[in-house]
C-alpha cells in the first residue's frame, strides 16, 4: 500500500498532488524499539477544515499502515485523534518496516465535496467508498535496532521482576541514580510482557506506569533529596519544556497536579489507551 500519483476518479490531498488549495497533511514518526517490540509513535497533521470536520462526524480517519517485506508483515491501525501510538512484536518484523500514512474514509461518500478543491474541480461532488483514501502524508522507511533493554519507554524507568506473588503488584524504588526500578510481582510482571506488546499496550502503559510517574513527580514535589540523581534531572528538563518547574507541581492544581503533569510527559496515554480499546470493540463487530 504504497503512495501513488496515479489517477484518481475524485480528489485526494497530497504534497505532490494540485487537487487541494491551500490543504496540507503531513506526518511526523518517531519509533523506540526494545528486546521485545517496536513503539512506533505516529503525530498527523491535517489543515484542511473539510476533511478535519469529516474526522470528527466520524466518515473519515487517519490511518496508519505498516509493512515489512521480509515478514510479510502488513497491518493498518486507525484512529481519529491526531496522535497514534502501536507496538509491534519484533518477532513478526525484520530490521526494516515501511511506514506509510492517510486519511481514509470510514463509510461510503456517495457526495464527497470540499471548499478546498481545485478550482478546476467546480462546484463537483465524488462518490467515494469506505476505504478509499482522501489524503496522502508521508512515507517512511523505519530501521529496526534492536537494544538490550527490556523495558517499556522511557529508557529512565525500568520494569524489573519481584521475587514473591505474594508482595504488592507494584513497588516503585527511587533509591537509584541512573533509573526509577518498578517491581512487579512474577503474575503481573509476567502479564505486563504479554499484553504490554499487543493491541491493549498503551492500555497496560496507562495501567502501571502513569502512577508510577505520579507517585515519582509527587515525591518531587514533597522534597529535593534526590535533585542530584539522574532520573530526577531528565524529569526536570522534560516538564520543563512545559514550562513547568518542580516546584509548581501542586496536586491542587488541574493543570500542574502529578497526573496532569505524567499525562503531558506520556503525550496522553489514557486517551490513546480508550482509543485502543475503542478499536478492538470495532474490529470485533466487523467480525
Amino acid at each position: 500500500m504504497r503512495p501513488s500519483n496515479g489517477l484518481s476518479p475524485y480528489p485526494i490531498l497530497a504534497s505532490f498532488r494540485d487537487d487541494y488549495q491551500d490543504s496540507t497533511f503531513s506526518t511526523s514518526v518517531d519509533c523506540l524499539p526494545n528486546a521485545q517490540a517496536a513503539f512506533i509513535s505516529c503525530k498527523f497533521e491535517l489543515h484542511d477544515d473539510g476533511l478535519r470536520q469529516l474526522i470528527d462526524q466520524g466518515g473519515a480517519c487517519y490511518l496508519l499502515h505498516l509493512e515489512c517485506g521480509v515478514t510479510s508483515f502488513r497491518k493498518a491501525y486507525r484512529c481519529q485523534v491526531p496522535v497514534l501510538r502501536v507496538h509491534v512484536p519484533l518477532t513478526q518484523i525484520a530490521d526494516s518496516i515501511d511506514v506509510c500514512t492517510y486519511v481514509v474514509a470510514t463509510q461510503d461518500l456517495p457526495a464527497y465535496a470540499n471548499s478546498a478543491f481545485h478550482p478546476d474541480y467546480g462546484n463537483g461532488s465524488f462518490a467515494v467508498h469506505a476505504g478509499g483514501i482522501l489524503a496522502i502524508g508521508d512515507s517512511y522507511a523505519l530501521q529496526i535496532e534492536e537494544t538490550g533493554d527490556t523495558d517499556v519507554p522511557p529508557s529512565l524507568i525500568r520494569v524489573v521482576k519481584g521475587d514473591s506473588d505474594k508482595s504488592e503488584d507494584v513497588q516503585v524504588n527511587t533509591d537509584g541514580s541512573e533509573y526509577i526500578v518498578v517491581r512487579l510481582n512474577p503474575r503481573t510482571y509476567d502479564l505486563y510482557l504479554q499484553e504490554g506488546n499487543g493491541p491493549l499496550g498503551d492500555t497496560v502503559f496507562s495501567l502501571i506506569l502513569l502512577p508510577v510517574l505520579q507517585t515519582v513527580l509527587s515525591r518531587m514535589a514533597a522534597d529535593e533529596e534526590d535533585a542530584d540523581k539522574s532520573w530526577y534531572r531528565s524529569i526536570e528538563e522534560l516538564i520543563g519544556s512545559y514550562g513547568i518547574a518542580v516546584k509548581d507541581i501542586d496536586q491542587n492544581d488541574p493543570q500542574k497536579s502529578p497526573m496532569a503533569v505524567a499525562q503531558k510527559i506520556f503525550e496522553d496515554p489514557v486517551a490513546r489507551a480508550l482509543e485502543a480499546i475503542m478499536q478492538l470493540q470495532e474490529a470485533g463487530n466487523e467480525d
